[in-house]
This record gives C-alpha cells, sequence and structure tokens, in this order.
C-alpha cells in the first residue's frame, strides 16, 4: 500500500483510509483524554472508506468494468474530501459543548450524501444483467 506512487485515485483514497485507521490509533495513544472523539477518524474515514472503495472495485469487477478503477476519478476525489470533512467535524464536535448537535448533524449530513452519491454512482450496474 505505501510503496511507490499510487497509480489511480482509488489506490490513494485506499491509502489515506489505511492511514486513518492507523492514525486514529496513535493519536488515542498519545492522547487518550478525548475519548471516543477520535474513534470516528477510525470508523468514518478508516473502516467506512475502506468499505466504499471495496465496494466500488467489487461491483466494477463484477461489471466488467475494471478499467474504471484505473486512473483519476473525479467522484472518488469528492467522496474522499467529504469523507475526510465528515470525521474532522465529528471527531472536533466533543471538545466544545455548544457546537456538539450541529457537527453531529453536519458529520450525518455529509455521510449520507457521500453514501448517496456512491449509490447513485454503482447502483444503476447491480440490476444489470449480465
Amino acid at each position: 500500500v505505501w510503496k511507490g506512487r499510487a497509480k489511480s485515485t482509488r489506490a490513494r483514497v485506499l491509502r489515506v483510509a489505511v492511514g486513518s485507521v492507523v492514525l486514529s490509533f496513535l493519536i488515542q495513544t498519545v492522547w487518550p483524554g478525548p475519548g471516543h472523539a477520535f474513534d470516528h477518524i477510525l470508523f468514518l474515514s478508516g473502516f467506512g472508506l475502506v468499505m466504499l472503495v471495496v465496494g466500488d472495485r467489487v461491483t466494477l469487477g463484477h461489471s466488467d468494468r475494471m478499467e474504471q478503477t484505473a486512473g483519476k476519478s473525479r467522484l472518488w476525489r469528492w467522496l474522499l474530501w467529504l469523507i475526510l470533512l465528515a470525521a474532522a467535524t465529528r471527531a472536533s464536535a466533543d471538545f466544545k459543548a455548544s457546537i456538539l448537535i450541529s457537527h453531529h448533524i453536519y458529520a450525518a449530513v455529509l455521510w449520507a450524501i457521500v453514501a448517496a452519491l456512491w449509490f447513485y454512482h454503482l447502483a444503476g450496474l447491480w440490476w444489470r444483467r449480465p
């Protein structure tokens, strides 16, 4: 995952996802005080992002569209940044009580937007006959 240059946007997204998992554990080791705030980096930009990238690859692979996984993808750039923003918004919510609820809502809305974009991008391939 770490050697060489990422050949596609999806490979870069996978690197960010794995890096987010490692980063969340490192932050919690060094700074355990905030409690569950940094779990959201683990779950949103770590495991959540891995699930979306793997689901994308599996869907494109079973649809005989593997050529779409290579190269740059504008959609995945947007998805990556929206997920990172949702994770940062949710992680920062625990640091100030006055923004707690609003940041929960922002993170949830961003995650819903990401899920809707991902679904819209792939849904046509799920019901396609071979």
